[in-house]
């Protein structure tokens, strides 16, 4: 029974990281769309993050919590306070 709580927690985290790399992949797909084509520059600056989020999503493995913890704890508080993503994106 505690190796399935175990497994289940694991498979939560997994999501839980992986919803936050959604979420901040979100808050740059709207600005890529507010920008529209006129900053080009910016556009590829955030689509190159977008595409860092994107790797980093693609690393987690359920059951290593050295692929989900990090994230949870460095990209969570981000998506959740727009400004700081902004601003240490």
């Amino acid at each position: 029974m505690t190796e399935q709580a175990t497994d289940f927690d694991a498979i939560v985290r997994a999501d839980l990281a992986i919803e936050i790399m959604n979420r901040g992949r979100g808050l740059i797909s709207a600005r890529l769309h507010d920008i529209g084509d006129g900053d080009p520059a910016e556009t590829e600056r955030l689509r190159s993050r977008r595409r860092d989020l994107l790797g980093l999503q693609h690393g987690v493995v359920v059951g290593m919590p050295e692929t989900v913890e990090p994230l949870i704890a460095e990209w969570g508080p981000r998506v959740r306070d727009e400004e700081r993503f902004w601003r240490e994106l």
